[in-house]
């Protein structure tokens, strides 16, 4: 016999030929040669949970079988959501596995379950979850676009490549290509795993995008390919490798700290150190005498903790191991009520009494236990310094250009051109801005100028269309000529394309100009003539702003360019003052400081 195909299924049920309805599956086929893997509803389950076979070998004289199994995976059928759910498991499947970094890395369990697995098959494994679950968390999307095709926000999440690069971004010569093996780095790395783990950050990359185009696909685009509704891809960060794992206990202990009193909570490379104080803490025990004490002492261990090993600070004697330093600021006053709790720029109410950032290249997360010492280092109970068992990691210093997310934007609504680096706080409000929506006086960020200027416009002269002939006869004066302003400014001598001007582009901003004060003589205007030249100026400051960003992508003089985001800011509160002719001055200052400096 040859045997090319294992079947995984419910004895109780037997091997039942279906068809079925989602989201049973009937029995599991896995045809290594074709899928490593497939999926396996569990009829009957309560919470309609389902898991993932794989087989990776199958000799086919059944000498040779490895097969896996994922956990058992499922929606929470939550009260308020129950409906969603229940349309998730009936129309795209009961919810996936997602990739495992216990797979790969084989930490599974003690002793571990892969551990007869070589690893090209557990990478076999995470691969195929990642491609699988990146599909299901894309039909997820697509369902809820399809059930509601008027909805004015949709937002879909896409796990990869984040989980990805951090399992495989073997870049650096210091990286373990074996995490057991503290030898397998520079000469000693695996070079064959280095190039599958390069194939694997691609997937992942394309797996991403894929998600996206299907996405493009579903709301459809026009003939020159731009999507008919507005799409944003953005990501929360970057990521860089690292070589070397940081034990946060082992370094309190080792500077002497007492657990009672000092605790460090630590998130990737960033760490919240914790004094216990009385009065703040539910069972404080540190007076706040030796707060101060306790506060200085980290700072100073902090500061002065280095990394000597010269295979991982590359030649160099001394590599200081932090990077940021934090600490909360205490009130001149020791009885200050608010000793404790104050906060600044970089301490919040709920950050630590110090707060500490790594260097790249080292991370908290991925000590292994039992703990593998560096090539180099000395031995040691508690080392602080090890190897890590994975590779990338985020949450450095993000000012860092590694560290950058993405932002692109595409659609009806938004211009062409690139933005200079923007934060993920200007998100919220960019999109709101593209809804209409005035955003409350809570949110943080600026909106981004991504729409197009030129269709701005445009429906601003509808919009003032749509009056004239409505009021007396001095106002529908007013209106005609501010009509025949917008006219003019629209006259395409003056445009690039739809979103940037030429150099004699100042001629459309004097328009804009005529035709806010024409405007702004209409007597007890209504309030639709007060939102058309709030229009106009934001369809100005618009212009500005994009001019200024292509000449900072550009690289110009930056004293230029703050000169001219200060006009910005200045047109921004003559426009609230209701200065309208003011803030399109302004603007037009701007435009033409950025156009100057290129």
């Amino acid at each position: 016999m040859n045997y090319d195909t294992l079947v995984f299924f419910d004895q109780a049920q037997g091997i039942q030929p279906g068809p079925f309805a989602l989201p049973a599956t009937g029995p599991a086929y896995v045809r290594p040669s074709e899928d490593i893997s497939a999926l396996f509803y569990l009829e009957g389950h309560v919470n309609k949970a389902g898991v993932r076979y794989f087989v990776t070998v199958l000799a086919s004289d059944l000498s040779t079988v490895r097969v896996a199994r994922s956990s058992t995976t499922f929606i929470p059928r939550n009260a308020p959501v129950l409906a969603d759910v229940d349309d998730i498991n009936t129309n795209v499947g009961f919810w996936q596995p997602q990739p495992d970094f216990r797979i790969v890395e084989r930490i599974d369990a003690t002793p571990s379950s892969f551990a007869s697995f070589p690893d090209t098959e557990l990478e076999a494994i995470y691969e195929e979850l990642v491609r699988e679950f990146v599909t299901y968390q894309t039909n997820i999307g697509l369902r809820a676009i399809a059930r509601n095709p008027n909805a004015d926000l949709v937002m879909i999440y896409i796990e990869q490549p984040d989980g990805s690069e951090h399992q495989f971004l073997l870049t650096d010569p210091r990286q373990p290509s074996d995490f057991t093996n503290p030898n397998s780095i520079g000469a000693g790395q695996d070079a064959a795993k280095g190039a599958r783990y390069r194939n694997y950050l691609a997937t992942s990359f394309q797996v991403a995008n894929s998600a996206v185009q299907r996405v493009i696909n579903a709301i459809g685009t026009d003939s020159s390919g731009e999507p008919k509704s507005n799409i944003m891809v953005v990501s929360d960060h970057g990521i860089d490798p690292f070589h070397t794992a940081f034990n946060m206990n082992a370094f309190l202990a080792a500077n002497g700290f007492d657990p009672a009193r000092v605790r460090g909570v630590t998130s990737g490379p960033a760490v919240n150190f914790y004094i216990n104080l009385q009065g703040r803490e539910p069972d404080g025990i540190v007076s706040r005498a030796e707060y101060l004490t306790l506060q200085q002492r980290l700072v100073e261990a902090v500061q002065n903790f280095a990394d000597t090993n010269s295979t991982y600070t590359q030649g160099v004697a001394r590599v200081p191991v932090f990077d940021k330093i934090y600490t909360r600021p205490v009130p001149a006053e020791i009885n200050d009520p608010q000793f404790g709790r104050q906060t600044s720029d970089f301490i919040g109410q709920d950050s630590g009494d110090v707060f500490a950032i790594l260097r790249t290249g080292y991370n908290f997360d991925g000590t292994q236990n039992p703990v593998v010492v560096r090539r180099g280092d000395a031995a040691s109970a508690a080392p602080i310094l090890s190897v890590p068992n994975f590779y990338g990691a985020h949450g450095y210093d993000p000012t860092l250009p590694n560290m950058s997310a993405i932002f692109y934007a595409a659609g009806p609504d938004v211009g062409c051109g690139t933005l200079r680096q923007i934060e993920n706080i200007d998100v919220a409000p960019t999109i709101l801005k593209l809804l209409g929506v005035t955003p409350p006086s809570t949110i943080e960020g600026e909106a981004l100028a991504v729409r197009v200027p030129r269709g701005l416009l445009r429906t601003i002269r509808a919009r003032l269309s749509a009056i004239a002939g409505t009021l007396d006869k001095k106002s529908d004066h007013r209106v005609r000529k501010a009509l025949a302003d917008l006219d003019r400014a629209l006259e395409g001598n003056s445009w690039s394309d739809e979103s940037h001007l030429r150099r004699n582009g100042g001629k459309a901003f004097q328009s804009l100009i005529g035709a806010a004060r024409e405007l702004l003589k209409i007597r007890n205007a209504s309030p639709a003539i007060g939102s058309i030249l709030l229009a106009l100026a934001d369809a100005a400051r618009e212009l500005a702003q994009i001019s200024i960003d292509q000449a900072a992508v550009g690289g110009v003089d930056a004293g230029e360019l703050a000169r001219a985001e200060e006009e910005i800011r200045q047109g921004d509160e003559a426009a609230a003052a209701g200065d309208f002719v003011k803030a399109i001055q302004l603007y037009e200052q701007a435009w033409g400081r950025s156009q100057r400096a290129r």
